[in-house]
C-alpha cells in the first residue's frame, strides 16, 4: 500500500489541542489574576467566556499541528517535483518514439494527423 501524502489530523483531533492551548493560556492568566483577590468570581467567569470566544474565533493551531502540516506540504511539494520530472522524461521518450517512427514511415504521419 502506498503511503498517504496528506496524513493531516482531522478537525476532531485538532479540537482537544486547541482546548489545551486555551486551558494553558487561561491557567496562566488566572494565576496572574488571582494576585488581585478583589476581583469578583463573576468578572473572572466573564473574562473566561470572552477569552474562550476570542480563541475559538482565532481558529488557532498548535505548534505540533503547524509542523505536521508544514512537513506534509514539503513532502507533497517534493513528490510533485518528482512527478513533473518523470512526466518530462516520458514526454521526451514519446516524442523520440514518434520522431523515429516518422523517420521509418514518413507517410504514416499524415494518416495519424488526419
Amino acid at each position: 500500500m502506498a503511503p498517504r501524502l496528506l496524513d493531516i489530523p482531522d478537525q476532531e483531533d485538532a479540537m482537544p489541542r486547541n482546548n489545551d492551548i486555551f486551558n494553558q493560556f487561561f491557567g496562566q492568566f488566572s494565576e496572574k489574576l488571582s494576585q488581585f483577590s478583589a476581583i469578583p468570581d463573576s468578572v473572572k467567569q466573564s473574562m473566561h467566556g470572552a477569552m474562550r470566544s476570542a480563541f475559538d474565533r482565532m481558529d488557532l493551531v498548535s505548534r505540533e499541528e503547524f509542523d505536521i502540516t508544514q512537513s506534509v506540504l514539503e513532502r507533497t511539494r517534493n513528490r510533485l517535483e518528482t512527478l513533473e520530472r518523470r512526466i518530462d522524461v516520458l514526454e521526451k521518450q514519446l516524442d523520440a518514439q514518434r520522431s523515429s517512427a516518422d523517420d521509418e514511415h514518413p507517410g504514416e504521419e499524415a494518416l495519424r494527423d488526419a
